[in-house]
């Protein structure tokens, strides 16, 4: 087997190109080597470096009712997540059946995880490449864009819980099971769940028999006979939709430290009725656990998926851009006399000073800082590491560069 190789940071090359540049011959055998400035760009996560990390699952409806969505998403949301990429996300990828329990077996990754070896980029100067990196997907889950195959097919769908539909419910238990063991999950990354079916969820609700239908628990005229809970039979029923609902939200807003750090995105029918040629019911739970988590809904019955991808892609920007970076890093020990922070804002640079409270101070090498700081922390980065306190945080589009010269590095002439 061939070691893997890996690219070396961009600002790596450039010092030693401009240190072999300071070497020049002064005559009479002398020689003068004159220590060079370096130079790192860090830019805020509403840009491109330090990109913050999104973890998306997509969930698809395996009823057979709207399997022309399902090939359409299989066909271009390769390509949105390369377009993730390029739009500053480092970002995770799986998907499962809506009501079916299968494991997740493969996960598409960015390119700043370790197992593209010698594709991969580094997220920020100096960041480690190991497979064993805190956030790295477990070898043999990961799979690059083109490689996936786990989109729904016809071979899928299934009718087998006659109108039921614990969507949430297999939510919650694929991703406290079979997701956690393969590195999809990062406790420092964002959780996004995009859920696409013309349905409304069941999760947790108490069905039982009356006069020939499926009624609500809740809803019972008569005493309660033949009851299931999602497809499984109960003896004792309990409980309402909004209580189940409200298990269901806790349980999804627990997966991450931060509650803050899962949005919900619902591509739903708006109405009950026609919808692609098939009956839909309005995904009323979908719709309510996207409005109680900050995420959005779509009509996937007047909405294509090139529409629904583009505006999920919008929401991730606008919610990019309220992040805050605390930390710089740079890919080796600094003079600290000699750094130089400058942050541009709107086109207009500005030196930062070192000042704990409105600029900056160096820390040196730390491990599993969280470069983002707010709206939650986020981004576990180890490096060599500048911290920006009080006015001089990079938000939105605002970037900034540091220029310095390396530890015991000294100019000297003979």
């Amino acid at each position: 087997m061939k070691p893997r190789k890996h690219k070396r940071p961009w600002n790596l090359l450039l010092a030693t190109a401009l240190s072999a540049s300071a070497l020049s011959a002064t005559g009479c055998g002398k020689t003068a080597f004159v220590v060079a400035s370096i130079e790192a760009q860090q830019q805020a996560p509403g840009v491109f470096t330090v990109p913050p990390k999104v973890d998306l699952l997509l969930v698809q409806d395996d009823s057979g009712s709207i399997m022309e969505i399902h090939q359409a998403m299989a066909r271009q949301m390769p390509e949105f997540l390369r377009s993730l990429q390029g739009k500053g996300w480092d970002y995770h990828f799986t998907s499962i059946p809506l009501t079916a329990q299968r494991d997740v077996t493969q996960v598409v990754a960015s390119q700043h995880d370790a197992n593209w070896g010698s594709e991969w980029t580094p997220p920020y100067p100096g960041a480690p490449f190991s497979l064993s990196t805190p956030g790295t997907i477990v070898p043999q889950f990961f799979v690059k864009p083109g490689q996936y195959t786990g989109f729904l097919s016809y071979a899928d769908t299934n009718s087998r819980l006659n109108g039921l539909e614990p969507g949430l419910a297999n939510i919650t238990r694929t991703l406290y099971g079979s997701a956690s063991g393969t590195g999809f999950l990062r406790d420092d990354a964002l959780l996004v769940v995009l859920v696409v079916g013309n349905g409304n969820d069941t999760s947790g609700v108490t069905k039982c028999l009356q006069n020939g239908y499926r009624v609500d628990y809740e809803n019972l005229s008569v005493a309660p006979t033949d009851c299931q809970k999602d497809g499984v039979p109960v003896s004792n029923p309990t409980g309402t939709r909004a209580s189940s609902f409200a298990e269901y939200k806790a349980q999804l807003q627990a997966v991450k430290p931060a509650a803050s750090q899962t949005k919900f995105y619902a591509a739903v029918a708006a109405n009950t009725g026609s919808c692609l040629g098939s009956t839909a019911w309005q995904g009323l739970r979908y719709q309510q656990m996207a409005r109680d988590t900050g995420g959005q809904s779509y009509d996937i019955c007047t909405k294509s998926v090139s529409s629904v991808l583009s505006s999920l892609s919008e929401s991730l920007t606008a919610q990019k851009l309220l992040l805050r970076t605390r930390y710089l890093f740079i890919d080796r020990e600094a003079d600290v006399s000699t750094i130089v922070v400058t942050k541009v804002v709107n086109g207009v640079a500005q030196t930062i000073p070192q000042d704990t409270a409105n600029g900056w101070s160096y820390l040196g090498y730390r491990e599993n800082l969280f470069a983002i700081d707010y709206p939650v922390e986020m981004n576990l980065a180890t490096g060599y590491a500048i911290e920006l306190h009080g006015s001089a945080k990079l938000t939105g589009t605002e970037t900034a560069t540091v220029s310095f010269k390396h530890k015991g590095w000294q100019n000297s002439a003979q």
